[in-house]
């Protein structure tokens, strides 16, 4: 028996990125894929904050943000939420980047620029293999 992503569920997502038009674009994108964006911050700090506070089923953080970078949002946002899905977004997708977020249990890396099907594809991957554990 396969495991699928339940489609009827629409999920909530949180979105951090720094650039307004990333987060413009993301926001679109998720939106069109049929997800719910419940709120998205420019730093991470307020992203620490109100991910926290909204309790999303997923975030999508870029790795480089003022006041805290993305990788240092999951790793605290993972103490409190094991079972949150989290995307990390970056336009420098390195090794380096991609081991520290494989370090702090992101659920996936996407490189930008991205599209619908990329992030929706991505996010189903990611719900999947939650449901899998």
């Amino acid at each position: 028996m396969s495991v699928l992503p339940d489609s009827s569920v629409k999920r909530t997502v949180f979105i951090a990125d720094d650039d307004d038009t990333a987060r413009g674009l993301l926001k679109s994108v998720l939106q069109a894929s049929g997800l719910n964006v419940v709120g998205d911050a420019a730093d991470g700090k307020q992203a620490l904050s109100e991910a926290k506070r909204l309790l999303p089923d997923v975030v999508c953080l870029d790795i480089d943000m003022p006041l805290m970078s993305g990788l240092d949002v999951l790793a605290r946002l993972r103490v409190d939420n094991s079972k949150l899905i989290a995307l990390i977004i970056t336009a420098s997708p390195t090794a380096q980047n991609v081991r520290e977020a494989i370090q702090v249990k992101a659920d996936g890396v996407i490189a930008k620029p991205f599209n619908q099907a990329k992030i929706k594809n991505e996010i189903d991957r990611a719900v999947a293999r939650k449901l899998l554990k």
